[in-house]
């Protein structure tokens, strides 16, 4: 059993078709920045919003900001582990 060491070459574009959105550096940057100030403008909206709290952590600033960060990130890693046990060899369907 042997793994590739990394994936397979994504097929690229040919070489007169135009990149796509993606592709520009400009672009992922406008998206981390936008990524970015839409969790400070979060974080700075738990100061005025008015929550009924049920739970003893609510009352932390930025508790949901933070509740939702954490989320996003162990549902990543859960995802990555759920993963290992259905990958296959490059050459699976080639047997």
């Amino acid at each position: 059993m042997s793994f590739a060491p990394h994936p397979p070459e994504i097929p690229r574009k040919a070489p007169d078709e135009a990149p796509g959105w993606f592709d520009r550096p400009k672009n992922v940057r406008l998206l981390k920045i936008l990524a970015v100030l839409s969790v400070v403008v979060m974080f700075g909206l738990d100061f005025t919003i008015h929550y009924h709290q049920y739970l003893g952590g609510e009352n932390i600033p930025g508790f949901y900001t933070l509740f939702g960060l954490l989320a996003s990130v162990v549902l990543i890693f859960v995802a990555k582990l759920g993963g290992k046990p259905l990958k296959r060899k490059d050459d699976y369907y080639d047997e």
